[in-house]
């Protein structure tokens, strides 16, 4: 799920004082769904998400109304060296880890809804 805002600069600062989501798109097994108007159901700012899985081989994330538990943002400087070099060299077969170096900046394009 990516999220723009409208303070957003190289290295976004979560605790900008009056954040404001821009645009969402959500990532599936088939692409993404963009949306460059946030969804109605926003809660204040935060994006309500949903996990999706469709047997045989469908994964999906897209908005969603109903209640959940709120999970932090994390950036990438953030996480350990350990879990960085997971990202980076752990295969998942056929399934590509969208969050590493090899394939963050590609997805992110792909992603952008505006």
């Amino acid at each position: 799920m990516g999220i723009k805002t409208a303070n957003e600069t190289p290295h976004t600062n979560p605790d900008v004082p009056e954040p404001k989501i821009l645009g969402i798109s959500a990532s599936a097994h088939s692409g993404y769904k963009k949306y460059s108007t946030p969804p109605e159901n926003l809660d204040g700012n935060s994006v309500k998400v949903n996990y999706e899985d469709g047997w045989p081989i469908n994964h999906a994330l897209d908005t969603t109304d109903k209640a959940g538990t709120f999970q932090d943002l994390i950036m990438w400087e953030q996480m350990t060296e350990d879990a960085r070099r997971a990202l980076n060299s752990v295969s998942f077969g056929k399934a590509n880890t969208p969050m590493n170096d090899g394939n963050f900046r590609s997805k992110l394009d792909k992603a952008w809804p505006f």
